[in-house]
This record gives C-alpha cells, structure tokens and sequence, in this order.
C-alpha cells in the first residue's frame, strides 16, 4: 500500500497496542490475520491471547501458519505465529510486551514492501528466520521517510534489551516530521541474533566461511560474506578451517602446504595476500596467544611458538610420549588453547592426558588435571572458558556413547560432563557453544558458569568438512570472527579421477576415510592417508 497508508495504519496499530500495554496486556500474537480495517478506516486488533490449535501438520506454512500453542508444543515452551514471533518467543522463552513491538516492527516492513521479511515454507523455516536472518532493507520503498526506517531498526533488534522499550515511543516517532537534510539512505542490518556474519571461502578441497560480527556499538555493519584464498600454489588438509582467528579478530593464522611441507601464514583481515612467517616448517594446529601477538604451533614432536611480526620459532617443550606406545615414529600434538595467566593446555594425537605448560620456551608439561582425570580414555580439542580456569574438551571413550564434551578445572580431578558430541565442540561469546551434527553447524545458548544448553540448537551452516577419525570439525571461532569450511567430508567419500576438462573418468576403490590427497610428478599414482570406516553421527 501507498507509504503514506501504510504510516497512518502504523499509527493506528501502535495506539492499540499502547492502550492494552497500559492496562498489562501483551498481545503475543500479533499479526495481520488480527487486525481488521473497518470500512470507514478504523484500525482494529483482535483475538487478545493466544488461541489453542491442535491437530495441524508438523509441517506447517511459514505464510500462513496458525499460532503455535500449549497443544502443539512442548510444555507450551514456544507460543506465537512463526513467521511474527520474537525471537526469544521463539526460543521457548518468556516474552514481555517487547515482543509485541517485535511484531509491531514485522507488520509494518510488510505493509511497506508488500512482502514477508520472515516468511519460509514451514513454520520452522519461518522460526530459524527470525533466529538467524536480517530483514532486506533494500526492499523498502524509496521514499520510506528516514526516521521510520530508524523505528524499524529499533523494533526489529533480536536482543530484547536493545529493542524499543515501549510502543508510545514508536506512535511519537511516527509522529515526527522528518528533517530537511535527513539522509533517507537504507539503515544497515541490525546485529544478528548470533554475533557471526557467515562467509563463504573457496578452497582447494572445499569451502571456508569467515565471518565477523561489529566491534564498536555505534556502527552495526551488515553481515561481511567474503571468500578466503590460500596463498598461491598452496594446497591445504581437508579438516581445517582455512584460517584461525585471533582473539582480537584482526588477523587469522593459516597452516599451507607448500613445496612438500607445511608452513605457518598470517592474513591481515584487512589485507588480500597472507604473508609467510619464516622458519615454521612442519607447522600443524596453531592457536593463538591470548593477546594475539603470538602463535603456537606444532612441528614434529614439539610445541613451538613464534610472533606474528616474524624471526625465529621457540621451542616450548617436546610432546610427551604416552605410555604403552609400540611404534618407533615421533609424537605429534593436536590442538591447544592459551589462557590469561600464559598457561598451554594440549593434547596427543598419540593418546594420553590433556598437558599443561607454561607458555614460556624451555618449560615442562604436566598433566593438566592431576593423573587421575581424563585418563580412562583420548581427550583433546581443549579449550580455555572466559574465566582462564576451566576447559571444554572432548573425549572419546568405549562405550554406546563414545564421545562426550567435558568442563573441568585446571589441576582438578572433578568434571562436569555437557553433553554427548560426535566431534570437538567451541564456546563462543558471549555464549554459545558451536558443534557439528551430520555435517550441518549448530549454534546454542551455553551458560559458561554452569555449562548447561538452554534453548533450541540453530544452524549456521550445512555441508561442512569433518574428519570424524579424529572428531575434528573444520570450524574456528575467535575475536569475532567465525572461520568454515565446505565440502566433502573426509569420511565416508570416494576418489574419482577427473580430466583436465572437467570431464569425470572413473572411481577408484571403495568408500572410506581418506584425507591428504597428492598427485605423483607423473599423474599415475596417489599418496594418502586412510582411516578407519566412517559410522554414522
């Protein structure tokens, strides 16, 4: 409808709303199905709290989709329409009168652009929407004035406590002549529910995702969808991310393999090229210094560390070698995390304890938790929590269950098991924990003082790289800066050969685990590296 219509409605709505505000009453469920135009223009909002349903479809239309109710949920933990419920309605959790002007906010972009801005062909399609997507400002009619575009960015702010506090504000705005030399540009994207804008990176074997969230609260950037390259002539292994964030999220450290071993490079966000950072041959798994100076990595049996501004590599401390080991081959590390007080906590790829050490050369490593925790089975993918004391890692242990996430304390022998999880699982700010499920990123709500989920888990991404072998998933967070990869998994995948046109000739062998694929000089014959069956997550 003509804009000015659509603003002399919103007025209309928005003092309903007001009046049943000021007597208590939240709608809940407001949307255009409940609210009449009289034949003489007057606005009227009907069907005051929410109707019970029973009997539909699990699979309901995003478009036209009847109120999710007591009946139709669990415990009555989700209420509303999909496609105009808040998101903390969505979430299962209590809702006041913000999520009307949420609603508010969503009718009026559609009395504007004539079209849904949560819409999706079932109610769950809808619902992960209003979790995870933002409304296309672009759609908005030209001559949207600025200060309503600036209402509709404050009523449709995902965190409650950043949206419009009451719906007379909103009236009064609509109220407002609008300034001579106001700019009536579009308004950027609000700060989407998870603090990460996905990215898509080509690879040699897949796809790497980067993404950043804002770092400053007067400047709300849209969501930054970039590709990664590798330096040139490089080739990577299927199950990393691409690139590893720094803490500050401004610069990422990639693993390459170059000229028949592996190298340690830095990217500057800001920059195209990465540059390589000298004498890190061997370079596997780095992790960052907590004030992103510095990176750690492994070569070989050691633990080294090197600045990001280059010069030579320090040897921390050698890799411990487990006891009841048979083979003669040197120890390797596999993954690490630094904490505030410049203590390494790793593990072995070989098996054993997680180790800690200072981050200091020359120091010597000790089992992180004492020798009686985390010893019945393979723990690794340590990770440092906000408070510098306690780490989430995995082990993998016999049983029906076979890996579960783990929180303990530094030097303690109690630990609080989170949940089962196929492969390492990252807590992320300022509060999710992120895993992988049958190739498809998962984010949910994760108390990092209690370690329990709360809420629903909501994908990020689909089709991601995992080495289930290793339960390694190829995602890094940090700095806000959220780094994956797509493609193939590395298990359960069959070789095929291809010609230089593109043309497929043939497969080879049967399906299975295999990673680290290299050409012969003469293009006869393949290097690799195979792994166990794939099961099933």
């Amino acid at each position: 409808m003509p804009v000015e219509t659509a603003i002399a409605y919103a007025k209309q709505l928005a003092a309903a709303l007001e009046a049943a505000h000021e007597k208590g009453v939240v709608h809940r469920d407001l949307k255009p199905a409940n609210i009449k135009i009289t034949p003489d223009g007057l606005l009227k909002v009907l069907d005051f709290g929410l109707a019970k349903t029973g009997g539909e479809s699990a699979e309901l239309s995003g478009t036209v989709a009847p109120t999710l109710s007591m009946g139709m949920t669990e415990a009555g933990a989700i209420l509303g329409t999909a496609a105009y419920m808040a998101p903390e309605q969505a979430r299962g959790k209590p809702v006041d009168k913000r999520a009307d002007i949420w609603a508010f906010g969503v009718v009026l972009y559609e009395l504007l652009t004539g079209g849904m801005v949560f819409g999706g062909e079932t109610a769950s399609d809808s619902m992960a929407a209003v979790l995870t997507k933002e409304p296309d400002w672009s759609l908005l009619p030209r001559n949207t004035p600025a200060h309503v575009r600036r209402l509709l960015s404050r009523c449709l702010r995902k965190e409650p406590r950043q949206r419009m506090r009451d719906i007379g504000e909103a009236r009064l705005a609509l109220d407002e002549p609008e300034p001579a030399n106001d700019d009536a540009a579009p308004v950027q994207a609000n700060r989407p529910w998870l603090p990460w804008a996905l990215a898509v990176v080509g690879m040699a074997l897949g796809a790497v995702a980067v993404a950043s969230w804002p770092r400053t609260q007067s400047s709300e950037p849209p969501a930054a969808l970039f590709q990664l390259a590798l330096p040139e002539g490089a080739a990577e292994g299927p199950s990393s991310p691409g690139g590893i964030p720094s803490p500050d999220g401004h610069h990422l450290a990639m693993v390459a393999n170059k000229d028949s071993d592996t190298a340690l490079w830095v990217r500057e966000l800001d920059e195209v090229e990465p540059r390589l950072l000298e004498h890190t041959e061997s370079a596997r798994f780095p992790f960052w210094s907590p004030d992103s100076r510095t990176i750690a990595f492994f070569a070989g049996d050691k633990l080294k560390k090197v600045s990001i501004q280059g010069g030579a590599a320090q040897t921390i401390c050698a890799i411990p070698r487990p006891a009841g080991l048979t083979f003669d081959r040197p120890v390797r590390g596999d993954g690490g995390t630094w904490s505030q007080e410049n203590i390494i906590v790793f593990s072995n790829a070989d098996g054993g304890p997680l180790m800690q050490v200072s981050a200091d050369a020359g120091s010597q490593p000790k089992p992180a938790f004492g020798n009686t925790a985390g010893t019945s089975g393979r723990s690794f993918g340590p990770q440092f929590l906000p408070n510098g004391r306690h780490l989430l890692y995995i082990e993998r242990h016999q049983g029906p269950v076979e890996t579960t996430l783990y929180a303990q304390e530094l030097n303690s022998t109690q630990r609080v098991p989170v949940g089962p999880f196929a492969t390492r699982a990252i807590w992320a700010a300022p509060g999710y924990l992120l895993f992988m499920r049958e190739g498809t990123l998962y984010a949910q709500r994760m108390d990092p003082k209690s370690y329990r989920l709360s809420g629903n888990p909501v994908a990020l991404a689909e089709d991601l790289t995992v080495n289930v072998t290793a339960s390694r998933a190829a995602i890094a967070v940090g700095g806000g800066v959220l780094t994956y990869r797509s493609g193939p998994r590395s298990s359960n995948a069959r070789l095929a050969w291809y010609s230089r046109d593109g043309k497929r000739l043939g497969t080879v062998g049967k399906e299975g685990d295999y990673r680290g694929v290299r050409l012969s000089p003469d293009g006869k014959t393949a290097a690799l590296a195979m792994g166990r069956p794939r099961l099933d997550l």
